[in-house]
């Protein structure tokens, strides 16, 4: 096996990084960093650079996916599981509203790989059904005990293999010209091609069947009907305990309670409507849950720093050459795509 997953009996966990004092400081009010703080230079909103950390750096959180490759130096890295004690090899998978932070930092050398969750709804959109990258970004991530979050140890020839790719998005990414949206694209495909067949290959195990099954019921029922009104009782309810055992148990496998789970899973689920199809605002709010569309915009600029018809239309929304959208006038409105020849 190419890559070594941490889980709970391998994870190299510290009692105490840093004296209380400063690791409340660390930890409260964290930082959120929005697309507009990173994709400043590039077509497309993908962005490679490094950075050597010494100290502490706040934990944030931020509206797009991070990749992290750790190529010297030492420091520990937080997230909703602990902390870990890295080390050069050592790669991080990050999902849109994960929050990490990285503490004790010794000259730690970190090579960074960004990618708007828009990349993934439109040029990528056929790597949610490739098994390799669909387990990348969405299976792995996903599942429970993760919480959005890859912690993955490369073996040394996998890892100078996805650095060289990654440099190479680098160097483009700081040139003095923008690159092109094409070039950019075909780097970040072989830099992903080569994490995901080190680290998301299907025999590689996950620890998901340790996560209660009231979890997993839940998370289940929530995705697979978001516009649905759904309450913590009912939810309880169908899953066989109280609310409050349910909500304890989902924080701790998901890192947020059940409902907050389900206002993330809506907000990304209309981001990707907005890129995908040319239907108001107002209609993809009612899809996805919510009759207000003045609450669903708010809760929307909340989560993405910008309102649904900004983010469409800095986007392209909607800008198909070779399908059309219909409406399947299904009682909560189902969206299909029909490929015209």
């Amino acid at each position: 096996m190419q890559a070594r997953l941490t889980d709970r009996s391998r994870r190299r966990r510290l009692k105490r990084t840093v004296p209380e004092e400063l690791d409340r400081s660390v930890s409260d009010n964290p930082d959120h960093l929005d697309r507009a703080h990173v994709f400043v230079r590039t077509h497309a909103a993908v962005r490679a650079d490094r950075h050597v950390l010494n100290g502490h750096h706040r934990q944030h959180d931020h509206s797009f996916f991070e990749i992290a490759f750790v190529l010297g130096g030492h420091g520990v890295h937080r997230t909703v599981h602990g902390e870990h004690r890295l080390q050069r090899g050592d790669t991080i998978v990050l999902r849109p509203g994960v929050w990490h932070a990285y503490l004790a930092c010794e000259q730690l050398e970190v090579l960074n790989c960004y990618v708007g969750e828009d990349v993934l709804h439109r040029e990528l959109a056929w790597a949610l059904d490739d098994p390799l990258l669909g387990r990348l970004f969405w299976t792995l991530p996903r599942s429970l005990d993760r919480a959005g979050a890859i912690v993955t140890a490369l073996d040394a020839a996998p890892f100078r293999a996805a650095r060289i790719h990654l440099e190479t998005l680098e160097a483009m990414c700081t040139a003095p010209s923008p690159p092109e949206r094409a070039e950019l694209l075909g780097h970040l495909l072989l830099l992903l091609g080569r994490l995901a067949h080190c680290i998301a290959t299907p025999r590689t195990p996950t620890s998901s069947a340790s996560v209660p099954t009231a979890v997993l019921g839940c998370i289940q029922r929530l995705e697979a009907d978001p516009a649905r009104p759904w309450t913590l009782a009912e939810l309880a309810r169908d899953a066989g305990v109280t609310g409050a055992h349910l909500s304890r148990l989902f924080k701790r496998a998901a890192g947020l309670p059940p409902l907050a789970y389900l206002t993330r899973w809506r907000l990304e689920r209309a981001a990707a409507l907005l890129v995908q199809t040319p239907h108001p605002v107002a209609d993809i709010a009612a899809e996805v849950g919510w009759l207000d569309a003045n609450l669903f915009s708010r809760r929307f600029r909340a989560h993405f720093g910008e309102s649904p018809s900004a983010y469409r239309a800095r986007q392209g929304g909607a800008a198909f050459t070779r399908a059309a959208v219909i409406w399947e006038g299904q009682p909560r409105g189902r969206f299909a795509m029909l490929q015209v020849d």
